[in-house]
């Protein structure tokens, strides 16, 4: 099985666009990028899954999330496991994405039942937050200042209530602080993956 990337970067001219074609070396071997963020350096922060074996990395018998760096030239600078191998069937899993400041990028991904947020910059991945199976996470947000806002329920943070609250963690992804939000201000989505959430403005 093979897989085709493609994408331009952006305000760059006719030929700033690249593509890699990378042929797997066992049936087995499967990977997919579920979400991208361009960087202003014109290389790329990725999130996706693999089985099988994916640039020196082994699944195991499960399905694995990994992020990635690749420079403007599209090599791959680094690859890296972000979350356990799951049982499931491959198929299963979604990625999304926001950017904070110019050097990091914010993802949740899910693998299986499990979603994971990780925030990664050109380095590697600088912190990685289980929100656990089925997490609550209506919407997250980037701060111009640092860091990401994420509206979720308590019990996606590691609580023990479905009481939802608005918080900001760090680049590493802790919780710098936390406010109760009244459930009726919240607009969930039946699809949080594709359906706009947040909060009800009147």
């Amino acid at each position: 099985m093979s897989f085709v990337l493609g994408f331009a970067v952006a305000g760059g001219g006719a030929d700033a666009g690249w593509n890699e074609e990378d042929p797997s070396t066992s049936p087995a071997d499967d990977s997919e990028y579920l979400a991208i963020s361009m960087m202003p350096d014109g290389g790329a922060l990725l999130v996706g899954r693999w089985r099988g074996m994916y640039e020196g990395l082994d699944a195991g018998n499960g399905v694995r999330g990994f992020a990635q760096y690749r420079d403007p030239a599209g090599d791959v600078a680094w690859t890296q496991a972000v979350t356990p191998s799951e049982d499931c069937r491959f198929d299963e899993g979604r990625g999304g994405r926001r950017r904070a400041e110019p050097s990091t990028a914010y993802f949740v991904l899910q693998v299986c039942d499990d979603v994971t947020m990780v925030s990664l910059d050109a380095t590697g991945v600088v912190g990685t937050r289980e929100l656990g199976d089925a997490a609550r996470v209506s919407t997250f947000q980037a701060s111009p200042s640092g860091g990401v806002h994420v509206l979720a329920t308590e019990r996606s943070m590691g609580g023990g209530s479905d009481a939802w609250s608005l918080y900001v963690l760090d680049r590493n992804l802790m919780i710098e602080r936390s406010h109760p939000v009244p459930e009726e201000l919240v607009r969930e989505a039946e699809d949080p993956w594709t359906d706009e959430a947040g909060l009800i403005s009147n």
